[in-house]
């Protein structure tokens, strides 16, 4: 009877479910699991979003850096050529004190058939233009038309001498952490259109001239520089006034127009002997410029602790995110320094550079820094430029 009722229970087929440790193992394993692939997906997008803001910044660095090549390459070395580079102070902090000082580059170049053609359209009056879009140009209709029916600007085909401006000016007038806006204008020589950027108070009538046909061509300039090399400059030059320098300022005519008084680096502006009657242009120019987009203010560190001026190592915060070599330049308020070396968070700088005096600078304050690009351009100076005194006019 009892090995019946044995035989009569079913025998168990193994568990049917996971216990409680089970499950919250498994849970576990895929949290671990799904925060790994999460944070693989953040890395690699990080990654990703910071390779194409150097790719950015590269682009435009290089766009701003070929068109200004190209207006170097250009300069006309004849005798009524000119090339100016001078530096300019602003007073940002609204006190009268000339905190940053920004160059500015002027020079003469013969621009090509279009160029030509572009800036004498610039030149129209309103009627002229109306009148010039009814006779339908640049369209087909517009081939026939003789010379003499085309407005004075247009007449001349043969391409003459257009003047060059490059100018940086701050974006704010009173602010210290403000950066540049980089400006071109161009127009041609003599055409009575506007005043000639060579004009003797072209600085002084209007730092920030309002009234110059300006274009922009970009912002976020943190520096901007030209050094300007000659026969008798070394190679791999330093900058300064010393022989064998390169100069951060020039006089093609020797006519004293950088004011070394107003800025330091308007005191490197020595002009060599050149031949009677033509413009005396640098044979070499290096191109600097720094860019720090509006993006890259919200990954820059700031001061730990107050700076005066006699100290000579700052600490800033999230010093992972100073992402600079010995050798680059960093900018707290309106002072200028140079890195000579990172440990960690502390920083050893080389206070007052690029022209700036060391001041004073509270804890919280920015430290700016920028992509660098640069560019060496080599002038074709000799081309049209006489052999001797005897062959100049």
């Amino acid at each position: 009877m009892i090995d019946r009722q044995r035989q009569s229970q079913p025998k168990p087929l193994g568990r049917a479910g996971m216990t409680l440790i089970e499950l919250l193992l498994a849970v576990l394993l895929a949290s671990f699991v799904m925060y790994a692939l999460v944070r693989f997906v953040d890395v690699t997008l990080t990654m990703w979003s910071r390779a194409e803001d150097a790719r950015s910044r590269y682009g435009r660095v290089q766009a701003i850096l070929d068109r200004m090549a190209t207006d170097l390459v250009t300069t006309h070395p004849g005798h009524t050529g000119d090339l100016v580079v001078e530096w300019v102070p602003f007073d940002l902090g609204g006190d009268s004190a000339m905190e940053r000082a920004y160059p500015r580059l002027r020079l003469v170049r013969r621009p090509s058939q279009q160029d030509w053609l572009r800036l004498g359209v610039q030149e129209l009056t309103p009627e002229q233009r109306q009148q010039w879009s009814e006779g339908g140009f640049g369209t087909g209709s517009a081939s026939g038309i003789e010379a003499k029916d085309l407005p004075e600007p247009l007449r001349d085909p043969v391409p003459g001498l257009a003047e060059v401006l490059w100018v940086l000016l701050p974006t704010e007038r009173t602010d210290l952490e403000a950066t540049g806006r980089l400006y071109r204008a161009e127009q041609r020589e003599h055409s009575g259109a506007t005043a000639s950027f060579f004009r003797p108070d072209f600085a002084r009538g209007g730092a920030y001239l309002e009234s110059e046909p300006l274009e922009a061509i970009g912002d976020g300039i943190l520096w901007w520089e030209l050094e300007l090399s000659s026969e008798e400059t070394d190679l791999d030059p330093s900058v300064g006034s010393g022989p064998g320098q390169a100069r951060l300022a020039w006089d093609a005519r020797g006519l004293d127009r950088p004011d070394r008084e107003a800025v330091q680096q308007n005191a490197t502006a020595v002009v060599p002997s050149g031949r009677k009657g033509y413009p005396v242009l640098p044979t070499r120019v290096r191109l600097v410029l720094e860019l720090e987009l509006p993006a890259d203010l919200e990954r820059r560190p700031t001061l730990v602790d107050p700076l005066d001026r006699e100290q000579r190592e700052i600490l800033v915060s999230r010093g992972e995110r100073l992402n600079v070599e010995p050798g680059a330049y960093l900018r707290v308020g309106a002072e200028w320094m140079r890195v000579l070396q990172r440990n960690g968070d502390r920083v050893a700088v080389e206070r007052g550079q690029r022209g700036t005096l060391p001041g004073l600078h509270k804890s919280g304050t920015v430290v700016h820094f920028g992509f660098r690009g640069e560019r060496l351009v080599t002038l074709p100076t000799a081309r049209s430029a006489p052999r001797s005194l005897e062959e100049a006019p």
